[in-house]
């Protein structure tokens, strides 16, 4: 292998610091830089930059920002389309982001619903304001405000920096049609209702399911309520009887017994002292248990003293 020569390493030498210089120099004001002037640099006039005034940027002035004044600002909490009426048959639920709930029924923690209206003007006069860690949370307060002076909330969803209060009561509540920014309007309604088939009970009927929970008054003045396919299971005396009604009334003239199970296929009735519901699930029982005597609760006139003139 041939050695270099003094002049050969020289000329290498200035080659690789021509190269330095030329790398530098590219870096402030070559292309592909990170520079102020160059494309796809990140300096504050290049395209694809995160500066103030280029597209797809994180500013004042470039589409897609989460500013003030741009487009899409809040788009996935605002409504497409306001409301100019309420609507009569919303959704119910538990639910209560915005948008997606707009116009919809939010059930509060106490059983309350309100009517959610996103991004909406709040009324005047507020009453009291504290802080909630979001619109659900807001809501369950007002239903929960002791006073029940709340009717509506007003809910902050972007409150600045120091702020303590994002949840607001007013003492009325109505369908508003003025938007904001960034206020989220709920007003107390009527809860929602619903069709539902009648349980078919007949009064003073012994007969399963319709006696279920009803009270039977003895001829010894003692009543029980009914219950349908449960048996009490406590310690008893086994009578034969030929129905219901005569087993309680067995239980009935006996100072002792407080519940009874019958069944009704074999016609066995079980005097028991057991005074509370059944808790035994058994289908073909029916069982009873004392209530006191019929009439406790009457408010009877108090007889006259003896002795006392008409």
């Amino acid at each position: 292998m041939k050695a270099w020569t003094p002049f050969g390493r020289a000329i290498l030498v200035l080659g690789v610091l021509m190269l330095l210089a030329m790398m530098v120099a590219a870096q402030d004001s070559g292309d592909f830089g990170d520079d102020d002037s160059g494309d796809f640099g990140d300096d504050d006039t290049g395209d694809f930059d995160d500066d103030d005034s280029g597209d797809f940027d994180d500013d004042d002035s470039g589409d897609f920002e989460d500013d003030d004044s741009g487009d899409f600002d809040g788009g996935s909490t605002c409504p497409a389309v306001r409301e100019t009426v309420q609507n009569m048959s919303p959704t119910a639920g538990k639910q209560y982001d915005c948008a997606a709930n707009n116009g919809h029924l939010y059930e509060a923690s106490d059983g309350h619903h309100f009517y959610i209206q996103c991004c909406t003007e709040v009324p005047t006069g507020p009453i009291f304001g504290l802080w909630a860690d979001n619109f659900g949370a807001c809501m369950d307060a007002c239903a929960q405000e002791p006073s029940g002076r709340c009717r509506s909330v007003g809910f902050d969803s972007n409150p600045a920096p120091g702020d303590t209060d994002t949840c607001i009561f007013f003492g009325t509540g109505d369908f508003l049609t003025i938007d904001h920014s960034k206020y989220h309007y709920a007003f107390l309604v009527d809860p929602p209702t619903a069709d539902h088939p009648d349980d078919e009970i007949k009064l003073c009927s012994t007969e399963c399911p319709g006696s279920n929970n009803q009270v039977y008054n003895t001829p010894y003045g003692e009543s029980f309520r009914m219950v349908c396919g449960k048996r009490h299971g406590t310690e008893a005396v086994m009578e034969q009887v030929d129905s219901w009604e005569q087993c309680m009334d067995y239980c009935g003239k006996l100072v002792q017994c407080r519940s009874v199970d019958y069944h009704r296929r074999t016609k066995r009735c079980y005097l028991g002292d057991h005074g509370g519901e059944p808790t035994i699930d058994a289908p073909g029982f029916s069982s009873a248990y004392s209530m006191g005597c019929a009439g406790a609760c009457c408010d009877y006139p108090k007889p006259e003293s003896p002795g006392v003139a008409n």
